[in-house]
């Protein structure tokens, strides 16, 4: 009754989805899992046995329904157990954070009083104390939570709203002002300006993340090929970074150090680009080199799918959040171009 199958097209492997039926609704239902195939067979077992233990003891199916009725904190525990082995770590972290607020909201009431004006009143609280972006955050992680509670059968399905954001306005450099950074960097100790430098630049090739690069390992890095094999929360090889060789010529002068090429934390290359920019008049974070890398090869390419896929954003939905204001606006050339189809 109950299979599994490898999943291939999950970047986290192994994946195996598990196909089962409901033992108290009968219906289909289906899970990724996260483990290796042995635990992936013991669960698929144990929903088995259960699904044929309430066939043969169909009086439980009512004795279910009627008596056990779900509180909200132990409908968002069950839901956070089964989301351990299926989500990322942050994933199941930031799910976690936001079933908090909500129990911390409303309380441990019965599942059934979380209700479309409930969470209307929820999400005004939400509007009242943070910025429209981090308000559809947190609803969208709720909608997942209230969508699972309706599959499994535990209340009905609830619309989760989202409210109308204005899309966010990116910080990103002109070369102009990077330029004018790099200029200064004569205000920092000689000996720390090379690398200043050259993480400065890594990061606008490669539009990494800070950590990223900081926390490379060179068992994971590949010159020859031009690649940086990340690592996920569980210690999976995730998404690759690109390098171009003058990225490359980069982390060769580094390949003494050990474990990585870069070591320095965080605060270490924050400080230094900080006064940097603070001396060239500019307000800028070492972040903002990632989104200029996202903003120039928008402008560049118009190829906000690909630019997407470089930045390794978990959707094409977010890289147009940011950058779709920079892409090039002639659609009149577009017209033009269909007259060429024939």
């Amino acid at each position: 009754m109950a299979t599994i199958k490898l999943y291939r097209k999950s970047n986290r492997q192994p994946c195996y989805r598990l196909s089962y039926r409901d033992p108290v609704s009968g219906a289909w239902r289906q899970k990724l899992l996260h483990v290796p195939k042995e635990e992936a067979e013991e669960l698929r077992k144990k929903v088995e046995a259960e699904y044929y233990w309430y066939q043969a003891n169909p009086h439980l199916i009512e004795d279910h329904a009627a008596l056990f009725v779900f509180s909200l904190k132990d409908a968002m525990d069950k839901f956070l157990r089964e989301r351990e082995s299926e989500v990322r770590t942050g994933t199941w972290k930031r799910y976690k954070n936001v079933l908090d607020n909500v129990l911390g909201y409303l309380g441990d009431v019965p599942l059934t009083m979380l209700t479309k004006d409930s969470i209307v009143d929820y999400r005004e609280h939400l509007i009242a104390e943070r910025k429209p972006q981090g308000v559809n955050t947190e609803l969208r992680h709720l909608r997942a939570f209230v969508r699972y509670c309706a599959d499994e059968g535990l209340m009905d399905a609830v619309k989760v709203t989202m409210i109308r954001a204005s899309r966010l306005k990116v910080k990103w450099l002109t070369k102009d002002e990077l330029e004018k950074i790099l200029s200064n960097l004569h205000h920092i100790e000689e000996s720390e300006r090379e690398m200043t430098q050259d993480l400065i630049m890594l990061l606008l090739f490669t539009g990494a993340r800070v950590g990223e690069v900081l926390n490379a390992k060179w068992e994971n890095i590949d010159l020859k090929r031009g690649r940086v094999f990340l690592l996920d929360d569980k210690g999976d090889q995730g998404k690759p970074l690109y390098l171009n060789q003058k990225a490359i010529d980069i982390l060769v002068k580094y390949q003494t150090n050990k474990p990585g090429p870069f070591p320095i934390d965080y605060n270490w290359i924050k400080w230094r680009y900080f006064k940097i920019c603070r001396e060239a008049g500019i307000k800028s974070s070492i972040h903002d080199l990632r989104k200029t890398t996202g903003a120039w090869l928008t402008i560049k390419t118009g190829d906000i799918y690909r630019v997407s896929k470089y930045l390794r954003h978990s959707s094409v939905v977010v890289t147009e959040n940011y950058y779709s204001d920079l892409l090039p606006q002639h659609y009149e050339n577009m017209a033009d171009q269909t007259a060429n189809f024939f």
